[in-house]
């Protein structure tokens, strides 16, 4: 189960590289054309968001499984 898991996190994060690659490519193409679209899509990039730590019960142990 566990295995299974991780593979599907695996692809999940190839999922959302390939995603970001395909529209970081757009928008450098998109220059010439759609200026706004680049420097919208570079204002939606540059901001840096907090990642979200590791689930914790009370007594400080790591959840791996939440139910």
């Amino acid at each position: 189960m566990q295995d299974k898991v991780e593979r599907l996190e695996e692809q999940l994060r190839k999922s959302h590289r390939s995603e970001r690659t395909r529209d970081e490519t757009y928008a450098v193409e998109a220059i010439q054309a759609n200026y706004k679209y680049f420097f919208k899509y570079v204002k939606k990039r540059g901001s840096v968001n907090a990642a979200v730590g590791p689930l914790v019960n009370t007594d400080g142990e790591v959840i791996n499984n939440p139910h």
